[in-house]
């Protein structure tokens, strides 16, 4: 399945990238790397039954983007994103499980996940622009448990504000949200949670 993901997402990146090059003509393609705290949140596993919510503990979180110029102020933009994420109150939610699924629950979870989607900006003045983007994309999460290894779909959103530093770089400023509504591992479970905020800070050029 990861395989036939990837094919996707390169499909996706020639299918977009070269009408996009096409259009933007002399614009530069902006590059960034950001640093963030992904806020506590909850999330939904349905095993059916049970149906169990777990929440989740604040973690930091890396991101490494891409906006690739159509016109002035839009872009497609694409991005990975990393967080290791623990378990909020783990034993307290152990306890409350039936006993054939307590080993199953894990103590932390890594995510990673590549997306793509429209960016648009705002020039504010001189210095300061601001920049609304929607992403989706591929989520895959793995924990210390085999059972909570899953996939799914990404569907995310930022504005981002960036303060021009000179010379082609700026300092930028993100808030935004995480969600997935569809995904899990299949013939197990599904995995879904809505908006999960987080705040992020980097550097763009």
């Amino acid at each position: 399945m990861k395989r036939t993901v990837w094919r996707y997402v390169l499909a996706l990146t020639w299918t977009l990238g070269l009408p996009v090059s096409a259009l933007a003509g002399d614009l530069p393609v902006g590059l960034n790397l950001g640093l963030g705290l992904l806020m506590p949140g909850e999330v939904n596993v349905d095993v059916s039954p049970p149906n169990i919510p777990v929440d989740t503990q604040a973690a930091l979180m890396l991101k490494a983007g891409v906006d690739v110029p159509v016109i002035p102020l839009w872009w497609v933009s694409g991005r990975v994103m990393y967080a290791n994420v623990a378990v909020q109150d783990r034993e307290q939610l152990v306890a409350s499980l039936p006993t054939w699924f307590q080993d199953q629950i894990p103590t932390q979870v890594s995510g990673f996940q590549v997306e793509a989607g429209p960016k648009v900006g705002v020039e504010l003045n001189e210095s300061l622009t601001l920049k609304f983007a929607l992403y989706g994309g591929y989520r895959a999460i793995s924990g210390d448990t085999e059972f909570s290894n899953s996939q799914g779909f990404a569907l995310d959103g930022a504005a981002e504000l960036h303060i021009r530093l000179g010379e082609g770089w700026s300092q930028y400023w993100e808030i935004g949200f995480l969600s997935q509504p569809y995904g899990g591992r299949e013939g197990d479970y599904y995995l879904v949670f809505g908006p999960l905020l987080y705040l992020l800070a980097g550097v763009a050029y």
